[in-house]
């Protein structure tokens, strides 16, 4: 996997990162569709085979179980953490196995590129919150496997962000007060805005975008919400230091700079997003 799985990894990292986001968040412009609404769309009659692929913490487990009564739902993830809380989120009786089974109920331990599913068996593929974390070719791989899974007409739904911007930036002054002069490596991760679409229309006989402008302000007496925030990043940015920084001294220098931030001024995130519904296979 590319840069940013050790925090995916760890659930208690992307639970806190999501609460202090949403107490956080702005949203520009018309109110997005919830993801109640996207999953209604996508299971109307309640009978749908629904394969969550990177399905995490159970999130979406927890939408899709109740909608289909009749149908199938699938989890997969490759972390045992994930694994554990998705469990314990769609209000499955928890095993030590990998698999965990019940008529309309499977959390598989998997991985994106090799689903253990049949050919044309899915009418639904989830991949919220998980394409960004794959390099290149196993971006590939894992949308090859969702246009195998999926049956003619299936529909795959997967969310991309855009470039952040950020009124300070809190990883270069961290990394400034441990190594002077030294700057993160970059990401530039396969999935993004601007490369998604063209990745489902090689795929997918019709490709529909919803932009989401989001912004995430914290002021004055936000430093320990700033600091989770940027504190459940470290994945991505340990992966991005510079050979011979220490992990844990720029950790701390991050802590502090980030309250410092907020004690002087506003701190402003923003972050495009945009959700994806890819109807097809083929083209």
């Amino acid at each position: 996997m590319s840069t940013g799985h050790a925090s995916y990894a760890t659930p208690e990292l992307l639970a806190r990162r999501r609460a202090v986001a949403a107490e956080h968040r702005i949203v520009s412009g018309p109110p997005p569709r919830t993801a109640q609404e996207r999953i209604a769309e996508l299971c109307p009659r309640g009978t749908e085979t629904v394969v969550d692929v990177g399905c995490g913490a159970g999130d979406y487990a927890r939408l899709v179980v109740p909608r289909i009564p009749r149908g199938r739902y699938v989890g997969v993830d490759l972390s045992p953490g994930m694994l554990a809380a998705c469990v314990a989120a769609a209000g499955l009786p928890r095993r030590e196995d990998d698999r965990q089974e019940r008529p309309t109920v499977a959390i598989v331990r998997a991985r994106a590129e090799r689903l253990p599913l049949r050919d044309r068996s899915a009418d639904v593929v989830l991949c919220c919150f998980l394409l960004f974390f794959l390099d290149e070719s196993e971006l590939e791989a894992a949308l090859d496997e969702a246009v195998r899974v999926l049956r003619p007409g299936g529909r795959l739904i997967a969310n991309a962000y855009g470039e952040r911007s950020t009124t300070v930036d809190l990883p270069g002054q961290a990394l400034d007060r441990v190594a002077p002069g030294a700057t993160l490596r970059r990401w530039h991760p396969a999935w993004r805005i601007e490369t998604a679409e063209g990745h489902l229309d090689r795929r997918f006989r019709r490709v529909s975008l919803e932009s989401i402008a989001a912004r995430y302000v914290f002021t004055g007496g936000d430093g320990d919400d700033l600091a989770d925030y940027v504190l459940s990043f470290r994945g991505e940015l340990l992966d991005r230091l510079p050979e011979g920084v220490d992990p844990e001294r720029f950790l701390e220098a991050l802590e502090a700079v980030a309250r410092e931030a907020v004690a002087r001024s506003t701190y402003v995130e923003t972050t495009p997003m945009a959700w994806l519904t890819a109807v097809g296979p083929g083209r």
